[in-house]
């Protein structure tokens, strides 16, 4: 024990969950603590899985009289995503225990036993951990939060302890220093913060991660994870989201999605998107490489916390399992030729014109008569439009929310390389969601991406519907169609906003155009 804070803790799930940690914080010595979950809340908040992932063990507390088993399953299965390993039951009826136990090793929980008091509990916990070589808490794991000058350093204690001429390491990017001064270490627990001098000057920067030289975490973009969903959002491939790790931040997004988990059958079910309270496994790839821990080795270190981008909001967390190096021998091919140069050449400014609004609103049309006035005044243009990318780049894309989600992420690609080779690109697709939206502006540097909202009110584009699409989604005949049964999100700061519904398509080319100008666009 340090500080007077418990050396080990359970969270603790069940009818008998607030009794039994009642009864472990009257324990003597206060060697165990114990926090209850899914109190009030049938699926596991934000504050449970943090508790979670900062428990040794789960307990399963009974009589099991007024909780729903599915709650009961479900708590299971994410603990396990957490990287809780041990399960006890306590309090169960007899005929309970023998299911209970034989569901716990189905989730994968090494052990899984039935203890008869709450002070054998902690002596359990305690067992488990002095049986594993490799502790959790063991890797010395401090994410730094301030700076003073160039060798002092506080942050959050993640893991492990520093002492007196240890030699450490400040990452992603590897700086080499010793521990000369190290305030306040022996108080010091996990979660709290801890002040460390070095013995030379080092460029420090908030958001490093320190840790013992010899022990140091992996370093990577691209990781494979356990995922316990939050968010009423589903999360889907694709869509980008903010993440924090170690204290570090970036952004990231789930590459690939492999499987959801059934908390009924502990199936591995084959799935496209994730609800709210699921749990999956995933790649996630981050925006830049981070220092990071397999939750086999050290938890502390594996835990990303998920934020939406629009609210902040958290809509999920993570664990990882391990780094994917399959990308470790790509790398950037230093070009003679680079994007200034192409512009220069053309004698314009490079940028990508993302057109969006619902189908009809005169997004395509607007685009094309555009182009042509571009064209005419010598600028070298193209125009990316979704019908004609979804014959070829996207023909094996339906409408989804999923394929929807990569239908734009793929286009985005595209018009980043347009603009690189210095051209003007215009891209002409509803692209309903602002998350991909956003993630489009995010590829291009400020100013280069210009949206255009074609502001046309969807009883008039009904009433043009020009290709019938309006008059089959009415009838039943085509699902996920935007504005009738799948969701437009209303740009919330485009650049240009066009009143497609009032003015006929010319003037509104002559008001982009005009935009265009006062900006130095053309």
């Amino acid at each position: 024990m340090r500080n007077g804070m418990p050396a080990h803790s359970v969270v603790v799930v069940g009818d008998g969950a607030a009794e039994l940690c009642r009864k472990i914080g009257a324990l003597p010595g206060k060697s165990l603590g114990a926090k209850a979950i899914l109190q009030g809340h049938a699926v596991a908040d934000a504050a449970d899985i943090d508790a979670m992932a900062a428990a040794d063990a789960i307990v399963v507390a009974g009589p099991l009289d007024k909780m729903e088993r599915s709650s009961l399953r479900r708590a299971l299965v994410v603990a396990h995503a957490t990287g809780l390993r041990a399960c006890f039951l306590y309090g169960l009826p007899g005929q309970a225990i023998a299911a209970m136990r034989i569901f716990a090793i189905g989730v994968g929980f090494e052990v899984a036993a039935s203890v008869v008091s709450d002070a054998a509990i902690g002596q359990a916990v305690q067992e488990i951990k002095g049986a594993r070589a490799q502790a959790i808490d063991t890797p010395l794991r401090v994410s730094v939060d301030k700076v003073y000058g160039r060798r002092t350093v506080s942050g959050r204690l993640h893991s492990g302890l520093p002492a007196m001429g240890d030699e450490i390491v400040l990452l992603p990017e590897p700086r080499l220093a010793k521990v000369a001064e190290c305030a306040s270490a022996d108080a010091a627990i996990r979660g709290g913060t801890i002040e460390l001098t070095l013995d030379r000057d080092v460029a420090l920067q908030p958001g490093d991660v320190l840790s013992h030289a010899a022990h140091r975490p992996e370093v990577a973009d691209q990781v494979a994870a356990q995922i316990v969903w939050l968010s009423s959002k589903p999360l889907i491939a694709g869509r980008t989201f903010d993440v924090s790790l170690l204290g570090q931040r970036s952004g990231a997004h789930v590459s690939t999605l492999k499987h959801a988990v059934d908390h009924e059958t502990l199936s591995q079910v084959a799935a496209r998107m994730l609800s709210e309270g699921q749990v999956g496994a995933c790649n996630i790839a981050f925006d830049r490489p981070l220092a990071f821990d397999a939750a086999e080795t050290n938890r502390a270190g594996a835990h990303v916390v998920i934020h939406d981008r629009e609210t902040g909001e958290v809509a999920g967390h993570a664990f990882i399992s391990f780094a994917l190096r399959r990308a470790t021998n790509i790398h950037w091919q230093a070009l003679a030729v680079d994007k200034a140069a192409r512009a220069t050449l053309r004698g314009q400014k490079p940028c990508c014109l993302w057109f969006t609004g619902l189908s009809g609103s005169g997004k395509s049309t607007v685009a094309s008569l555009l182009e042509k006035r571009l064209h005419a005044m010598g600028r070298h243009t193209y125009t990316l439009d979704g019908d004609n990318v979804r014959h070829g780049l996207n023909r094996d894309l339906g409408f989804t929310d999923t394929d929807r989600v990569e239908n734009i992420r793929r286009v985005a690609e595209v018009a980043k390389l347009f603009v690189d080779a210095g051209e003007i690109v215009m891209v002409s697709f509803i692209s309903p969601f602002r998350a991909e939206r956003r993630m489009a502006r995010e590829l291009l540097p400020d100013g280069e991406f210009i949206e255009i909202f074609v502001d046309t009110p969807l009883d008039v584009c009904e009433q043009r519907d020009p290709k019938g699409l309006y008059k089959k989604a009415r009838a039943g005949q085509l699902k996920n169609f935007t504005g009738i049964d799948s969701a437009y999100e209303t740009p919330e700061h485009a650049e240009i906003v066009l009143d497609g519904g009032g003015k006929p398509a010319e003037e509104l080319v002559e008001d982009v155009l005009a935009e265009l100008r006062a900006r130095g666009t053309i």
